[in-house]
């Protein structure tokens, strides 16, 4: 591959390149390297095809909730320019004389869990005031809500370019699939040179006529009957997939409003769990919708990948194809894991465990991340009793090690630490990063217990330090802003309602 330049708007110029090296090949007949080279081709298209997509749809995670950190900083977040604005009230409010009246009242409302709701009213006396606060506020929804629309958008543009991809995919890999049912105009005849420019042509026809011409629910049911993956019986929210594309729909050509034709085709959706307004109010793009649709899609587009892979591989009796498709479906769902993702990676993990995967290693992983999964959403039940559920007695130890953690049962889990420290199933490294073991790490002695087990001691600046996505829910983020406004004694802290 030849160096390019990465075109930027700076003085800066970046080139990448990749050189593939020579390298002595044994003699064989050329056809069967031909049919090699064409099966590694195959199969690395595949997984750029897959990593593709779920790259993109982490990328636009950490956007979500980064760009969306910068939206947030015009509203109650900023803890600069709000408090100096009402600095601003306050000092205007000294100067007013008892007969003044106000133009406007500012009222905060601070609502705590399970205490008095607080409100302070600060009248506003100056028209440049209430204009400040009055673009203050409709800075933050603007933004808010251009964030949402943004990422709503490119969320359904990456699932649209994941099926357009795997169509195109399985179309090369297999072409008795491509539908021989198709009309060449006699122009397009005469600018092909070879038969591969024709199959390149009813190939692409076909992609464009697939995105173009069907409803969501259609194209699922395509894949189904064209290349035998079917989602909507392995993925129980087909339905909010559906309604997460037609509200992308609504947002580029109605304006976000609910228009009679979104309606409409979201009647038809029988198992939708998400709530639609009415005609005419706008599509609320609140954070807690945004989060819920990358889930669906994530977890979607993670499940479509596997179905399709683990049918080409028995297609092609590929026992090490299907591992590493059941290793995709494994390494996605711990990712959301890691990064608090609770909801898709249980999607994912449901999935998985609903099916008789290539390998018992691969089934058991699936089994401990789903555990873990329904374990750190407080579902420690459903946790436990998918634990009980197998006999983990024949297992190695490393997996016994971590059905102790999830047990929280501690004298189990340095047990059968010691057993897979000498296994080496078990690093130092994953004792402190797994989130299998994060209840462990609290316990008091867990440290020393380590170090005398492993015979190491952890420098905790050994762990690389990747960004920490933040929280979605801004009313955490509130809370010590709310404190520092009800300590505050010159805010007239009352009951009055706003006029």
């Amino acid at each position: 591959m030849t160096n390019k330049p990465i075109k930027k708007e700076t003085d800066v110029e970046i080139t990448y390149g990749i050189k593939i090296l020579d390298s002595p090949t044994p003699k064989a007949n050329s056809k069967d390297i031909r049919s090699a080279v064409t099966k590694e081709k195959t199969v690395e298209k595949f997984r750029s095809i897959a990593q593709n997509y779920v790259t993109v749809l982490d990328v636009l995670w950490q956007y979500t909730q980064e760009i969306g950190l910068v939206a947030n900083n015009t509203s109650l977040l900023n803890f600069t320019k709000l408090p100096t604005i009402l600095d601003e009230l306050r000092a205007r409010n000294k100067k007013a004389s008892s007969t003044e009246k106000p133009v406007a009242n500012f009222t905060l409302s601070i609502k705590k869990k399970n205490l008095k709701k607080k409100e302070a009213i600060i009248p506003i006396f100056e028209i440049s005031h209430l204009k400040k606060l009055s673009d203050y506020f409709r800075h933050n929804d603007k933004a808010l809500h251009l964030l949402h629309e943004t990422v709503l958008q490119q969320m359904v543009n990456a699932w649209e370019k994941v099926l357009a991809s795997l169509l195109e995919w399985k179309f090369k890999s297999s072409p008795d699939i491509i539908p021989k049912e198709r009309t060449i105009t006699y122009s397009d005849i005469l600018s092909f040179n070879d038969f591969d420019d024709v199959q390149k042509h009813l190939i692409e026809n076909e992609i464009d006529e697939f995105l173009k011409r069907n409803t969501t629910s259609d194209q699922i049911k395509y894949f189904k009957e064209n290349l035998n993956v079917d989602l909507r019986s392995n993925f129980s929210f087909v339905d909010d997939l559906c309604e997460v594309v037609l509200r992308r729909h609504a947002i580029v050509h109605a304006g976000g409003i609910a228009s009679g034709e979104y309606l409409n085709r979201v009647k038809k959706l029988r198992n939708l769990t998400f709530k639609v307004p009415a005609e005419g109010n706008d599509l609320s793009k609140s954070d807690s919708y945004v989060i819920r649709a990358w889930c669906i899609l994530y977890a979607a587009g993670v499940i479509l990948l596997h179905l399709l892979a683990v049918d080409h591989a028995r297609g092609k009796k590929s026992k090490e194809d299907e591992e590493y498709a059941d290793e995709f479906l494994n390494n996605a769902a711990y990712n959301n894991i890691k990064n608090k993702q609770y909801f898709s990676a249980e999607l994912i993990l449901e999935y998985a465990n609903n099916r008789h995967l290539a390998s018992s290693i691969s089934a058991l992983m699936g089994l401990i991340n789903l555990a873990q999964t329904y374990k750190w959403q407080g579902n420690v039940e459903k946790c436990k009793a998918l634990l009980n559920g197998h006999n983990w007695q024949s297992c190695s130890a490393d997996f016994k090690t971590c059905v102790a953690a999830l047990n929280e049962d501690y004298e189990a889990f340095c047990k059968n630490l010691k057993i897979a420290v000498q296994e080496k199933t078990v690093t130092l490294e994953s004792l402190y990063e797994w989130p299998v073991f994060q209840s462990m790490r609290n316990v008091k002695t867990f440290k020393q217990d380590v170090k005398d087990i492993t015979g190491l001691e952890f420098n905790e600046s050994d762990i690389q330090n990747t960004p920490t996505l933040l929280d979605f829910d801004s009313k955490e983020k509130l809370d010590d802003f709310f404190k520092k406004l009800s300590k505050d004694d010159t805010l007239p802290l009352s009951n009055i309602q706003s006029e």
